[in-house]
């Protein structure tokens, strides 16, 4: 079994963006730099059920929109939750919202190809 690439990303912009639907929540969209150099725009829509932005439903890389199939795993750290999901592209994502700040910025924190 061949095991994916992990490539980590780090965050290095962020700023409020458009309008809401109802039932979701669009989080920040923030600017990334993947380790190659290329900046790359990342936008989270959350599911809003009992609480604000419980869990990511798709997100955006640039100019390309992923589904979340099925959120995996998800993590509490004293200032952020993260989420270990798989898109509808087959690959697997780490996101990470801050939740020490009012604008709760999100992160793509890593990605691992799925087998193929």
């Amino acid at each position: 079994m061949g095991r994916g690439c992990v490539v980590p990303i780090l965050k290095v912009d962020a700023y409020p963006f458009g309008s809401l639907r109802k039932g979701a929540s669009l989080g920040m969209t923030t600017t990334i730099m993947a380790d190659n150099g290329i900046a790359m725009k990342l936008e989270v829509e959350c599911y809003s059920g009992h609480k604000a932005d419980e869990r990511p439903v798709r997100f955006r890389l640039d100019e390309r929109q992923y589904a979340v199939e099925t959120v995996l795993d998800q993590w509490y750290e004293p200032e952020s939750i993260s989420y270990k999901v798989r898109a509808d592209d087959g690959n697997f994502y780490i996101l990470r919202r801050q939740t020490s700040s009012p604008d709760g910025a999100w992160e793509l924190v890593s990605f691992r190809q799925g087998r193929g």
